[in-house]
C-alpha cells in the first residue's frame, strides 16, 4: 500500500523503555493513562462542533419524523431520546468537518503515544486543514441527506416496484462503506499532504482493505451507544456526550486507524528509504 502519497507531516514516537504491549493490551493501558486527556479532548470538541452537532439533530429528527409511526413521534421523550443516540452516533463516525482535523490529531497521538498539546494543536490543526475538511463535510451532508431520502424513497416504492427493494439495499451498503471511509479520512489529513480526491480514493482502500475491524467497530459503538444511552434521560444523554462518549468511542476508531495507518504506509516507507 505504498501508492498513497508523499507524506511530512509525522512526527517520531517516544519509544519507551520495557517490552511494548500490543493489541487490546496496549488499547486499555493508553486508555487508562490518556484518560484525562480524552475526557477533555471530547468537552473541547463538542463545544467547538455545537453548530454541527445541531445540524446532525436537526436532521435526525427529520428523517427520525418521517419514518417513524406517529404514536413513538408523538413521545417526546422517546422521539428525543432515538434523536440524540443518531446524533451522537452520526458525530462519533462522521465528525464534524474541520473540528474533526484537530480533534482527530489529538487522538491519533494520544494512540501513537506522541506528544501533543491539546489546546494549540487542536485549533492549529484545525486551520491547517480547513479548506479541505469542509469540502469533506460539504460533500457528506450531501451525501447523508441524498442517501437517506433515497433508501426511503425506495422502500415507499418498492411495494410497486419490487426492484427498488434491491436499490435500496445498495444504498444503505454504500452508506455503511461510506462510514468506514471516515474512520480513515481525517486521519490521512492530518498526517499527508494530500487532495481532497486521494482522500476519498485511499480511504475507500482502507475500508475495504480493514473491513472486519471496521465492522467490528461499527458493531461495538453502535450497539454499546444504544444500550447506554437508552437507560439515560435526554438530559443525561446530553451530559454523557459534552463530558466523554464521543472521545470514548472515537478513541476506539483512531487507535485502530491511526496505528494502521502507522503501520502500512509511514513504517514501510521509512523502511524502504533506510534501505
Amino acid at each position: 500500500m505504498g501508492l498513497f502519497f508523499n507524506y511530512d507531516k509525522p512526527g517520531p514516537g517516544v519509544e519507551k523503555d520495557g517490552p511494548k504491549k500490543r493489541g487490546v493490551f496496549l488499547f486499555l493501558e493508553l486508555l487508562w493513562r490518556k484518560l484525562g486527556k480524552i475526557f477533555l479532548s471530547n468537552m473541547l470538541y463538542v463545544l467547538v462542533s455545537l453548530p454541527v452537532i445541531l445540524l446532525y439533530h436537526f436532521l435526525c429528527f427529520y428523517f427520525l419524523s418521517a419514518i417513524m409511526p406517529a404514536e413513538i413521534v408523538g413521545n417526546s421523550t422517546v422521539i428525543n431520546q432515538l434523536t440524540l443516540i443518531l446524533t451522537a452516533l452520526l458525530t462519533i463516525f462522521w465528525g464534524t468537518g474541520p473540528v474533526s482535523c484537530g480533534y482527530t490529531f489529538l487522538l491519533r497521538n494520544f494512540a501513537r503515544e506522541e506528544h501533543v498539546w491539546l489546546v494549540s494543536d487542536f485549533f492549529e490543526h484545525i486551520r491547517k486543514n480547513f479548506k479541505q475538511s469542509l469540502i469533506i463535510f460539504v460533500i457528506d451532508i450531501v451525501v447523508l441527506v441524498s442517501g437517506v431520502n433515497s433508501i426511503y424513497f425506495y422502500f415507499n416504492m418498492s411495494g410497486q416496484y419490487p426492484m427498488l427493494r434491491y436499490l435500496a439495499y445498495f444504498m444503505i451498503a454504500a452508506m455503511i462503506i461510506y462510514t468506514f471511509m471516515h474512520f480513515y479520512m481525517y486521519e490521512f489529513l492530518i498526517t499527508f499532504n494530500v487532495k481532497v480526491k486521494d482522500v476519498f480514493k485511499n480511504s475507500l482502500i482502507m475500508a475495504f482493505a480493514s473491513a472486519p475491524i471496521n465492522v467490528f467497530l461499527v458493531i461495538f459503538v453502535v450497539v454499546a451507544t444504544y444500550m447506554f444511552f437508552s437507560i439515560l434521560t435526554p438530559i443525561a444523554i446530553l451530559l454523557v456526550t459534552f463530558l466523554f462518549w464521543v472521545s470514548l468511542m472515537r478513541f476506539c476508531i483512531d487507535f485502530s486507524s491511526a496505528r494502521k495507518i502507522k503501520k502500512e504506509l509511514i513504517d514501510k516507507v521509512n523502511k524502504e528509504s533506510d534501505e
